[in-house]
């Protein structure tokens, strides 16, 4: 470790306003604009807190207090959040979700669905590259999809299914 990681003076804290209301999965900080926004797999939210003033808000969508929300990634003033009904039931079909959310208005420019074939999907974690493409990771059919964010009429494609990706946290 570098000398300034073991020196505790160094460390800030920052509290986050949220109290122990959510458990939290997902995370990214947005430095520029001082926000954090977090996955809250038990209340089924995607949190947005303010870093300069310690508030919170809901980003809602048809999927708030539905889906349970997990992993978040900022990119290009863009929030990519997924989310996943859990819903075990063979009769079920469960959906799971990426939104994309614009960061400064707060608004939701677009959202993809996947419908769960042969079980249900768990969506965990996203990351988007240059050109729009998100990859996601689905812990339960052991695979990765991608989807080009900027055609709203694209559709989720399996990148990879290898056994190894089972339960990638």
């Amino acid at each position: 470790q570098s000398p300034k990681l073991q020196n505790s003076s160094l460390i800030e804290v920052i509290k986050l306003g949220t109290g122990t209301h959510f458990r939290f999965k997902g995370l990214a900080i947005d430095t520029k604009n001082n926000h954090v926004y977090l996955g809250s797999w038990d209340k089924k939210e995607i949190v947005d807190v303010s870093l300069t003033n310690g508030t919170y808000g809901i980003l809602k969508t048809k999927h708030s207090g539905k889906l349970n929300a997990m992993g978040c990634f900022l990119k290009n003033g863009n929030l990519y959040a997924v989310m996943n009904e859990v819903d075990d039931n063979p009769k079920a079909n469960p959906v799971s979700v990426l939104l994309v959310f614009d960061t400064k208005s707060k608004k939701l420019l677009r959202s993809f669905e996947a419908k769960g074939v042969d079980g249900r999907n768990h969506f965990n974690h996203v990351v988007v590259d240059d050109n729009g493409v998100a990859y996601v990771s689905n812990t339960l059919k052991s695979s990765i999809y991608s989807v080009d964010t900027s055609d709203e009429k694209d559709t989720f494609k399996k990148l990879i299914e290898q056994k190894d990706l089972s339960w990638v946290d």
